[in-house]
């Protein structure tokens, strides 16, 4: 499940698991496949056992969550939203790759508010999520954006890719159309692969209102979010990894004969040729790789944990959700550190930043002068149409001064 809350029944998983709960005057029996009992319940409130204390560390990190994450989300946002205005709003936008970029803000912003909610019914008692409808649609929109992410990324490197080993069709391959097709394909591809989540998600009322899989389906459920763990969670980080390797193994290699030709100029057309080819790799690496570390370093504990969560059935499930916990902030935070990363580290979004911002000013402006401007009035309008002979002396008169 990509959207995971963390409550007191998660670390009592293994205590339950060989607990029957019993009660006077038994009517129906339950079977809750994800704690692996049966559980009687009555009409009257069923005898829970004590439930062991959550550990102090789980605590900690519960109250730094409780101030953390409204603020990873709201300054994220302000972020990728930024973002967006400046690569679609700006010339940049005529570059392909700038292209996958406003996507990833969108994304990146659509998952930070879907996630929200999780946490918004967790630590400030707001159940939104479990409304009838919007824990379908809020949990389908988060596994949808969290695929978005991660494969916009990978259109991305695919992009710098094919410019850098394969410059001769760069031209054709490269162009924002195709970027647009991408882009458009992908969105698709997520709508229709996540369309069961609406299906198969739902509101259950056993250990309290909670957004989770319906136990009729939890079979398919399984056998579908293993799959979405390995499209999500290992083969777009495996391709990321290899492809960026590789493009820093050719930027080293521009960087190098760049370095030769300045340091031994035999030719003037060896020299231009050397500062031609240190431009391109200075564009790729100056906001691609610090994107694509940060990337891999935040999500990459946060993926191995719910891989091994998926496939490994003898793990503890204490101890995966304390490992959880931590990678969370983590993870968070990739979805919201883009656009601080681009002001920081590209000195050509720092200036059409500015320059939107001050044309944004301008039109504010001129807009409050048009309101405030008085219109003229109607009546001194007909006098002067009807009088043209004195209208044409005021005219002579203004051209003479």
């Amino acid at each position: 499940m990509t959207m995971t809350s963390i409550h007191q029944e998660d670390y009592d998983a293994e205590y339950f698991n060989s607990v029957q709960l019993n009660a006077t005057n038994t009517s129906t029996i339950w079977t809750d496949y994800r704690y692996g009992g049966n559980y009687n319940f009555t009409r009257s409130r069923p005898m829970y056992p004590p439930r062991p204390p959550i550990p102090r560390l789980v605590q900690a990190i519960d109250l730094f969550n409780y101030y953390s994450v409204p603020i990873i989300v709201v300054l994220g946002s302000i972020g990728n939203i930024l973002s967006y205005l400046v690569f679609t709003k700006t010339r940049v936008k005529k570059v392909s790759s700038v292209r996958y970029l406003a996507a990833i803000a969108i994304t990146d912003t659509g998952f930070l508010w879907t996630f929200f909610f999780t946490p918004l019914q967790m630590y400030y008692n707001q159940p939104i999520i479990t409304y009838v409808g919007v824990c379908q649609v809020v949990t389908f929109l988060n596994y949808a954006f969290t695929f978005l992410c991660i494969w916009y990324m990978v259109a991305l490197v695919v992009d710098r890719f094919i410019s850098l080993y394969m410059p001769l069709r760069k031209s054709s391959m490269c162009t924002v159309f195709r970027a647009k097709i991408v882009i458009v394909g992908l969105a698709a591809m997520a709508v229709v692969c996540y369309s069961y989540v609406t299906y198969f998600y739902g509101t259950d009322g056993v250990y309290g209102q909670y957004c989770v899989p319906f136990l009729v389906f939890e079979g398919h459920y399984h056998n579908l979010d293993r799959i979405d763990t390995v499209f999500v969670a290992v083969i777009p980080y495996v391709i990321i990894t290899i492809l960026i390797v590789l493009i820093l193994i050719r930027s080293c290699e521009y960087y190098r004969i760049s370095a030769s030709a300045e340091i031994c100029p035999r030719s003037e057309s060896r020299r231009r040729a050397g500062r031609q080819t240190s431009h391109p790799p200075t564009r790729i690496t100056r906001v691609l790789c610090p994107v694509i570390i940060i990337t891999l370093l935040f999500n990459i504990p946060q993926n191995v944990i719910r891989t091994l969560r998926r496939f490994d059935e003898g793990v503890s499930h204490m101890e995966i959700h304390k490992w959880l916990m931590l990678c969370r902030i983590p993870y968070l935070l990739n979805f919201a550190v883009k656009g601080f990363l681009y002001f920081v580290c590209s000195g050509c979004f720092r200036r059409r930043l500015r320059d939107y911002v001050c044309e944004f000013r301008l039109k504010i402006k001129h807009s409050c002068a048009n309101r405030t401007t008085t219109p003229p009035d109607p009546q001194i309008i007909q006098l002067q149409e009807s009088n043209p002979v004195k209208r044409g002396e005021a005219k002579l008169l203004q051209t003479a001064i």
